[in-house]
């Protein structure tokens, strides 16, 4: 049974039946093994490459929305249609198929291609400079104010890791590691028992949403969660016990 962030069995808005998370590089997704929806917190869909979605859509059967009525399994506020996703606008998940992903990816990168071989106009360069110039002001600014509070942040998200952090069994002798953090981290677990130490990477690339798949352990085993933000600042959580 997979329990989401706020204790409660996360269900398929479109057929009610259990989601589950799953991994792709480093974006967590839940998934419904029965209707093939997919479900992402907070835009976490936006992380995802073209062929990373395309590797979701040849792995995933193709999803039918029949419902008029679709509802956030986070917050039950409703989903709201938006040409590709269905998406809740309290909490920033969205409900979606693989295809709609692709769909989406790809009209994208066509736009993109589209608005960068046209040419500019010489008034839209002057607003281009413009804007250039107060984009690099607020940039150097915010890299400053960035810096300045990247300790305390960084050492703020992990000290809540250990009252925040969900451990669930899975089959196979699985147990999964969730957690969620305010800003985009990259972690990594250190694994202590009376044998060994070890490591093993969670998010490789700077995210919110942090899951990692263990063996489940046979004795005591002590857990430290290592959060890294962009600028390489580095801070421990406290330790967390997970018990055979």
């Amino acid at each position: 049974m997979q329990i989401c962030d706020n204790g409660r069995v996360m269900k398929c808005p479109n057929c009610a039946k259990e989601m589950r998370p799953e991994k792709i590089g480093g974006t967590v997704y839940w998934k419904c093994a029965k209707c093939g929806a997919l479900w992402f917190d907070n835009k976490e869909n936006d992380f995802l490459t073209l062929s990373e979605a395309e590797m979701l859509e040849k792995d995933n059967p193709q999803t039918s929305f029949s419902k008029v009525e679709l509802y956030c399994p986070r917050d039950h506020k409703e989903l709201k249609y938006d040409k590709h996703y269905f998406r809740c606008y309290s909490c920033g998940g969205v409900l979606t198929s693989a295809k709609a992903i692709v769909s989406e990816k790809t009209a994208r990168a066509k736009e993109f291609s589209q608005s960068a071989n046209r040419p500019f106009t010489l008034g839209q360069l002057k607003y281009v400079t413009i804007f250039t110039s107060i984009a690099v002001f607020l940039g150097i600014n915010y890299f400053i104010l960035k810096n300045l509070n990247t300790k305390i942040t960084t050492s703020s998200q992990a000290a809540e890791i250990s009252k925040s952090i969900a451990l669930r069994p899975v089959s196979n002798g699985k147990l999964a590691l969730y957690f969620a953090t305010a800003e985009p981290f990259y972690s990594a677990a250190l694994f202590k028992n009376s044998a060994k130490e070890w490591q093993q990477a969670i998010s490789d690339h700077p995210g919110t949403n942090h899951f990692l798949l263990i063996e489940q352990p046979t004795e005591i085993t002590l857990l430290r969660v290592r959060l890294t933000a962009e600028s390489g600042e580095s801070q421990l959580s406290e330790e967390i016990k997970i018990a055979p």
